[in-house]
């Protein structure tokens, strides 16, 4: 039984996640004062740090899905999702600049999502289009920099989901307009872009969701009567990997090196649970009493910090953390428990992106169930003891 077809769309696609009921509604004007007054200093600092780099002007949501490995760069998108996403800037942002709305760049298409950024911070990728034509996976480094990466064949539509450490080869997937079929890529600008193929003789979709700082590995998953997280390296091509007890499964971030990659797998008829692979072991990080479903995004170097989205029983959805020492927790309580003071009415709903240290944590969250979920960035520099 394969557990796709719960999250076959894009994360343009997705269904707007909502926080759970306990939440205060809180106005947008709040939120936008609430990014002036808590400040964010990056992860060299000695206090936590909170920052909600909010949304470019005539949008209503933002989200991030990419932060530098020091934790001081962070790349995402805005959308406009009560009057229609016609306009999607993708944007950098930095503690000290900022958020650079450079989607708005002249000569750029009207929508540049982004959906994975180097680890040094430089390079956004993602895709990019212009009102209902296919998107087409890009990359950006900087004004006059876009590059249209193409697709491969006849498949129409195409998008980059990472980059390498410096941003030079990228990876993501190609597919047909419907999500039916597709296939997963690698792109260089000596080779162009190239197909990976699927893990298993029969299957029909790859994607590649992430690539290690060197390039050498780049981890997703493969579909077709069985969904398998996949492993590609040069020397041994696409490798499949099972989850909990051989069960379908996908992979979603993978370490600086290669050798520890997180993801989720089917347990049981109709859950999943966050997974880590080391060297190809699978381990379970199961889930709490409250956490029906749970999913891993990204994982710090070492992976001692795992980050991601759970669905609650209640049928909301929350960002979780899970570590040696505490195992899997929501996002927030972790946040309380090291003296991390959140916002009255704030909910983290998607931990996508970690530092290498597993310091500082990006994703996306909301104020109220009536409202679109916005960015956001938060530093711990070191358990216990902190100050917001």
């Amino acid at each position: 039984m394969s557990i796709l077809p719960r999250n076959r769309r894009s994360p343009c696609e997705t269904r707007i996640l909502r926080h759970t009921p306990i939440m205060t509604i809180l106005s947008n004007a709040r939120a936008v004062s609430l990014a002036a007054v808590v400040a964010f200093s990056g992860v060299k600092t000695a206090r936590a740090q909170l920052y909600l780099p909010g949304m470019a002007s005539g949008t209503d949501e933002s989200r991030i899905y990419g932060l530098s490995d020091d934790g001081h760069i962070a790349g995402g998108y805005s959308i406009s999702r009560s009057s229609g996403p016609t306009v999607v800037p993708g944007f950098m942002w930095t503690a000290s600049g900022g958020r650079n709305d450079y989607g708005r760049e002249a000569g750029l298409p009207a929508k540049t999502f982004v959906y994975g950024l180097s680890r040094d911070g430089t390079t956004t990728v993602g895709s990019a289009a212009t009102g209902s034509a296919p998107v087409r996976a890009y990359r950006y480094s900087g004004p006059g920099t876009f590059e249209n990466l193409g697709t491969i064949g006849s498949w129409a539509a195409s998008a980059a989901k990472g980059a390498s450490g410096n941003g030079a080869i990228v990876v993501g997937g190609v597919r047909d307009t419907s999500f039916l079929t597709g296939q997963a890529f690698r792109w260089t600008q000596a080779g162009g872009m190239q197909g990976l193929g699927w893990a298993r003789p029969g299957q029909f979709y790859s994607e590649a969701t992430a690539i290690s700082k060197d390039g050498a590995t780049i981890v997703g998953y493969s579909y077709g009567g069985s969904e398998d997280a996949f492993v590609w390296t040069e020397a041994f091509g696409m490798r499949a990997m099972r989850g909990i007890n051989g069960a379908d499964a996908r992979a979603f971030a993978v370490n600086n090196i290669g050798t520890i990659v997180v993801g989720d797998s089917l347990f049981g008829a109709n859950s999943q649970h966050a997974v880590l692979w080391r060297d190809g072991v699978v381990q379970d990080l199961g889930v709490t009493a409250e956490m029906f479903r749970t999913r891993a995004h990204a994982v710090s170097d070492d992976g001692s910090v795992v980050t991601g989205t759970c669905e609650l029983f209640s049928g909301f959805d929350a960002a979780f953390i899970w570590t040696p020492a505490t195992g899997i927790t929501l996002l927030s309580s972790y946040l309380a428990s090291n003296g991390v003071s959140v916002p009255a009415g704030w909910n983290f709903l998607d931990g996508t992106s970690v530092s290498a240290d597993g310091r500082t944590i990006a994703g996306f969250g909301s104020y109220s169930s009536d409202t679109y979920p916005q960015a956001f960035v938060v530093s711990i520099p070191a358990p216990g003891g902190v100050l917001l």
